[in-house]
């Protein structure tokens, strides 16, 4: 019994450390994803690509002087599930040091537009593209998860990432 505890608790730890990952990631995803973007060619669609992610964030980060949330992380008590978390305490220190305000946007601007840069990678390279979508699945959960966004920051950053895609390369055509 002691050791199915054990094994218990070391993949909940595991999984946890995952998905601080995963959110650690959303960082570097939209260049990288510009990348794979230009890697396959596609140079004369740079600009609906930037059009894509930019519309994403601005429709996030345009709302902040009017709607401004605490981080669920500053406002509930700590969580032990995550103390000592490698990942976590890696994440807090971006947030910290790299943070323009104390508030988060609503939606979330980064996962918004990661998801805008995943759905353009999918528009020319269906195999890396679905990667790129699962990848921002699990930073949309990891936002909730870490408590990092509120639940309805994350399903409405969906949306904003998609309505950015949109904009940016299906009213164009």
């Amino acid at each position: 019994l002691t050791s199915l505890l054990t094994g218990v608790t070391r993949t909940r730890r595991l999984a946890l450390e995952f998905f601080e990952l995963a959110h650690l990631i959303v960082y570097p995803m939209v260049p990288l994803c510009f990348g794979i973007f230009l890697f396959h060619g596609e140079h004369y669609d740079a600009d609906n690509f930037w059009t894509a992610v930019l519309i994403a964030g601005y429709g996030c980060y345009g709302l902040l002087p009017w709607i401004r949330l605490r981080p669920p992380r500053n406002i509930e008590r700590a969580q032990p599930a995550h103390s000592g978390l490698s990942f976590r305490r890696l994440n807090l220190c971006v947030l910290e040091r790299g943070g323009v305000v104390p508030v988060n946007t609503f939606p979330s601007g980064y996962a918004s537009q990661a998801i805008a840069a995943a759905l353009a990678v999918l528009m020319v390279d269906s195999v890396t593209g679905l990667m790129f979508l699962v990848l921002t699945s699990c930073i949309v959960f990891a936002m909730v998860l870490g408590r990092y966004h509120y639940a309805i920051d994350s399903l409405l950053c969906v949306v904003v990432g998609v309505i950015g895609w949109w904009v940016g390369f299906r009213s164009a055509i």
